[in-house]
């Protein structure tokens, strides 16, 4: 079904194996892999090579604040429950055919407008958040980070509630796996009383 599949482990990697390719590569990552801000990084790989298709990936059910991001940066697909074998052949597939592919539920949910395309909601990650999100993921507190940013801790808070929303925030080791894709920050036991 694939004929040559590349692993790559940064995204200059990926820039350098779509450059000059001449099939229809498709990009598949999951939540970290570009790191926090994702809208000139989708940019650099269309740039890239135009015919690449770009799906993002994810175990258990998709979120619903990182669908409607990707969908809105013109990703090609997200596929969910990508432990589910049967399931993701299935979507690999329909990204073969040149399908964009999203969870059903997630487009009946833009549809019926259940989740509003609210641009500020479900626009990419601002720099703001992205410093809130780099102190989380240290193990701040959120006054402190307030503090340290010259904010309100209302600030931070609402910040915060929109920038888990578009990351599809499952826990707080998300803010410590963009903060080292982003930053190339290891944590080795900050967080391992979990």
């Amino acid at each position: 079904m694939v004929r040559d599949v590349v692993e790559c482990r940064t995204k200059d990697e990926v820039l350098l194996q779509l450059f000059g390719c001449e099939n229809e590569p498709i990009v598949y990552c999951d939540k970290y892999f570009f790191g926090y801000k994702l809208k000139d990084k989708l940019k650099a790989i269309k740039r890239c090579n135009e015919k690449a298709r770009i799906c993002f990936c994810e175990t258990g059910d998709y979120s619903p604040g990182l669908g409607a991001r990707v969908y809105n940066l013109g990703a090609d697909g997200y596929i969910e429950h990508i432990e589910k074998t049967e399931h993701l052949g299935k979507a690999v597939y329909q990204m073969l055919l040149e399908q964009r592919i999203f969870p059903e539920v997630m487009q009946r949910d833009i549809e019926t407008n259940f989740i509003y395309m609210d641009p500020k909601s479900f626009s990419d990650v601002t720099d703001d958040q992205m410093d809130i999100g780099y102190y989380l993921g240290e193990g701040y507190r959120q006054k402190d980070i307030a503090t340290a940013l010259e904010k309100t801790e209302n600030n931070v808070h609402v910040q915060l509630g929109l920038l888990r929303q578009k990351i599809g925030y499952k826990g707080i080791r998300d803010f410590m796996m963009l903060n080292e894709v982003e930053y190339r920050i290891r944590h080795t036991d900050i967080w391992d009383e979990d």
